[in-house]
């Protein structure tokens, strides 16, 4: 027990590290910090669910199928993130996250009718679910969205990317 207290900083570094490797673009070293965070329960559901993210990202199937596996696995105890989102108020962001979660695209309608106002993604982890989503509905909300958040992570390079991508739609 007091080997595994001494590490705790170490896989919360790591673990840390995985994130800011995964915001950055360098795929690699994300998961492989993130596998040295797994090893710590504190740190084992979520560092695998970023790693499934990642591996969705790239489109590794199988890879993103035996993260998400382990992830579900390590947190059976803990809250189900759809259970929540359930009892969320109304909201765009919530919907996006029900549709990403329950892979339900016609979800998304709700969204694209919805005003936008009051809408800042700005978290890591919503850049999947809202690239997800505007590769589902052309709305132009999605791709709005996107660029908030990625502005929201100080990724402006990335936000110019998204704006000047051939997808765009005009309003």
């Amino acid at each position: 027990m007091a080997i595994a207290r001494a590490l705790m900083p170490v896989l919360s570094a790591n673990f840390f590290a995985g994130i800011t490797y995964q915001v950055q673009g360098n795929l690699i070293d994300a998961i492989e910090s993130l596998g040295w965070a797994a090893r710590s329960p504190e740190f084992r559901a979520p560092a695998y669910a970023q790693m499934a993210a990642i591996e969705l990202n790239l489109n590794n199937k199988e890879l993103t199928e035996h993260y998400a596996n382990l992830a579900l696995d390590f947190d059976r105890y803990n809250f189900n993130a759809l259970q929540v989102l359930d009892k969320a108020p109304a909201h765009p962001l919530i919907t996006i996250w029900k549709a990403y979660l329950n892979d339900d695209a016609s979800l998304l309608n709700e969204v694209a009718v919805a005003s936008p106002a009051y809408v800042f993604p700005y978290r890591t982890e919503t850049v999947s679910a809202l690239t997800w989503a505007l590769s589902k509905n052309n709305s132009w909300k999605f791709k709005y969205y996107l660029v908030l958040n990625y502005f929201g992570l100080s990724s402006n390079s990335y936000s110019i990317l998204v704006i000047m991508s051939e997808q765009l739609i005009s309003c």
